[in-house]
């Protein structure tokens, strides 16, 4: 439950003004931190982790003999920009996403939105050691 806070707190301080809400998920759906809690839209989430289920069990047949990761996924709604990269692959048939929500009027670029999402990817959550808040290493 700690790791779970420091997460947490590390996640509200990467906040800027345009983002709503920035939050780990698993692949499965569930969630296991977000910067604002209370403020999580669960249909979202679930559409996320449907979307890297989706892209996981077809890249097999894309090109068998490679490996083809999940790198990351924007959505556009009406109401809201989603943002999601592949943050930590933790065995072959598990993976942790890092999604970015921005209200849809305040929205930036989505390129740039990425690049703040691997800049948040590799800096906030490594120590000096190379070691995830979750205790992985890089």
């Amino acid at each position: 439950m700690f790791r779970v806070k420091e997460i947490e707190a590390a996640l509200r301080g990467c906040i800027t003004d345009e983002m709503k809400n920035i939050m780990l998920i698993h692949e499965s759906g569930s969630i296991i931190a977000s910067a604002h809690p209370k403020e999580v839209d669960h249909a979202a989430v679930m559409l996320l982790s449907s979307a890297a289920t989706e892209y996981k069990c077809a890249e097999q047949y894309v090109v068998p003999e490679e490996r083809s990761d999940f790198e990351g996924v924007i959505f556009f709604t009406e109401k809201a920009l989603v943002a999601c990269r592949c943050f930590l692959s933790c065995t072959e048939s598990s993976m942790m996403l890092l999604a970015v929500w921005c209200d849809a009027a305040a929205a930036p670029a989505p390129g740039l939105l990425l690049s703040r999402l691997e800049l948040l990817k590799h800096l906030a959550f490594y120590d000096r050691a190379g070691r995830t808040a979750l205790g992985c290493s890089r």
